[in-house]
């Protein structure tokens, strides 16, 4: 099945969630809480035009940790976060995060403090889903791949200074 065309568009300096609720061919969510995986790539270009990861802005994936998880300061790389099991709910710390519990629900999300570093502008994206299946060894090179979503991520620059009475 061919993935769906979708653009994203988050403004700078707030918290980012988008959920994407999956479904089997008769409507019924999907359980992904175990045997399922997946990664979402935002990019400057393809990636057969940058198998060095140079313009690699974001990677959202299942096996990042929940909270702040890194700078993009002088071009360096951070992560979102991908739930399979509904949104995370952070913690105040932004060090562990629970989950709705929501069936057939795909979360991505990061917090407010990664936001804030993003540059605004337009990029690329694509999300895949890998499915272990029972016959993989739990790494994506032996699972089913579907990609699910792809398009842009166009970061919408903030006016008044992200971080408030800075």
């Amino acid at each position: 099945m061919a993935s769906a065309n979708y653009d994203i568009s988050h403004e700078q300096g707030t918290n980012f969630v988008l959920n994407i609720n999956y479904y089997d061919e008769s409507g019924i969510p999907v359980n992904l809480s175990q045997g399922y995986w997946a990664q979402m790539d935002v990019r400057g270009q393809r990636y057969e035009l940058d198998t060095n990861n140079d313009t690699l802005k974001l990677r959202f994936s299942t096996s990042n940790t929940y909270g702040v998880t890194g700078t993009i300061v002088n071009g360096g790389r951070t992560a979102g976060h991908i739930s399979l099991d509904g949104e995370f709910v952070y913690r105040d710390d932004l060090e562990g995060a629970t989950t709705s519990g929501v069936t057939g629900q795909i979360s991505l999300s990061f917090p407010k403090e990664i936001s804030r570093q993003l540059s605004s502008g337009s990029s690329l994206y694509d999300l895949f889903l890998y499915d272990d299946r029972g016959i993989s060894s739990g790494t994506t090179g032996d699972a089913y791949a579907e990609k699910l979503l792809s398009g842009k991520f166009i970061i919408a620059p903030a006016i008044s200074d992200p971080e408030f009475g800075g």
